[in-house]
């Protein structure tokens, strides 16, 4: 009898203590987030401008991004002079814009506190590549590319919109350092930075918040965006998996994989899908993509916004109609289509929104 009230009374207690846990974790992840404002906050104090999604060159490739531009604001200076001047760099480092960007092989040996979630354990682990890609650490942190789905990464053309329209939209975009004066919404009212589930391997990670669908349809054709496609790939025998005939295992889907990749599908997402939603490439790993924020938190995400506050999303945020398709040259000049969750995305859309 002793031994049964014993097991019951440890039944109701393992379920507070976990809760306590997860809470703690939580408050701890608010606080990384936060850590993460405010350098960019002094970041922007010495150059008048918040980093660039990407601006450096890694040989051709274009991929580094800022958060190895915030690391001397996060008390990561030593990190930061390693990688300038690790073996095989060459060019000259800027950290505004300038005639010269770096180009340098890509090295990623440090771990930034600021740049994980205690609740998403692989967030402090190593990718398992091999090479100039690795093994890094891995990252939870994401910059927001607003509502951007087309080319959130690459300009490549301008046809399904104008550059300039693409480069004032979001508060992280290439070659691009905006400054306070930009959020013409009002630093308060637009995200920064959100969190997001890192992928556990490059090809193996099927689950919704850590893998990412290869889904073609997402974009229709004469430039249309259609978010219902990528809402469709969870698996109806298990919603926490992505359906088996939209994940292709030849094809890297490392959502967090590379610490200072610029890539969204790397460290960026989008104001389009509500929170804990799929995350869809229409190609291989690029620019082109519905790509979510997701935590293992309860019912939401941890953000930080422009004006350095940090404030729990929650997966419920109105993100307007996501059964129709949409233009981005149609929205770009004003309000968001994707209801508040869009209008915290834009810097520009005229919105007032609160979450």
């Amino acid at each position: 009898m002793v031994i049964a009230i014993i097991g019951v009374l440890i039944a109701l207690l393992l379920p507070a203590v976990q809760a306590a846990r997860e809470a703690a974790r939580r408050m701890q992840c608010s606080n990384n987030m936060k850590q993460l404002g405010i350098g960019f906050h002094n970041y922007h104090d010495v150059f008048d401008t918040f980093p660039a999604q990407r601006g450096y060159l890694r040989g051709g490739g274009q991929l580094w991004g800022a958060f190895f531009q915030v690391l001397p604001f996060l008390e990561q200076q030593t990190a930061y002079d390693s990688i300038k001047t690790s073996p095989g760099s060459s060019g000259t480092i800027v950290a505004n814009p300038g005639p010269d960007l770096a180009s340098i092989v890509f090295l990623g040996e440090f771990s930034v506190p600021s740049f994980c979630c205690p609740s998403d354990p692989t967030s402090r682990q190593k990718n398992t590549q091999t090479g100039t890609n690795g093994p890094l650490y891995k990252t939870s942190m994401r910059l927001s590319t607003a509502d951007i789905v087309l080319n959130n990464h690459d300009n490549g053309g301008w046809g399904h919109f104008t550059e300039g329209q693409w480069r004032a939209r979001a508060p992280f975009i290439e070659f691009t350092w905006h400054s306070t004066a930009s959020f013409l919404d009002g630093t308060s009212n637009t995200i920064m930075a959100s969190e997001s589930v890192t992928s556990t391997e490059l090809y193996s990670d099927r689950t919704i918040k850590g893998g990412i669908a290869f889904e073609s349809s997402i974009y229709g054709g004469s430039n249309d965006i259609d978010p219902s496609k990528c809402l469709a790939v969870r698996d109806p025998g298990d919603q926490n998996l992505i359906v088996s005939s939209k994940y292709d295992t030849t094809k890297g889907s490392w959502r967090g994989g590379r610490i200072i990749d610029a890539r969204p599908a790397m460290t960026g997402f989008n104001t389009v899908l509500p929170p804990n939603s799929p995350n869809c490439y229409r190609a291989d790993v690029g620019s082109w993509g519905f790509y979510s924020v997701s935590s293992q938190h309860t019912g939401g995400v941890n953000s930080v916004f422009g004006d350095g506050s940090c404030r729990f999303i929650s997966e419920t945020i109105n993100c307007g109609n996501l059964n129709t398709t949409y233009k981005p040259r149609e929205y770009f000049n004003t309000a968001s289509p994707f209801g508040v969750w869009g209008a915290l995305g834009s810097l520009n859309g005229g919105e007032i929104a609160v979450p």
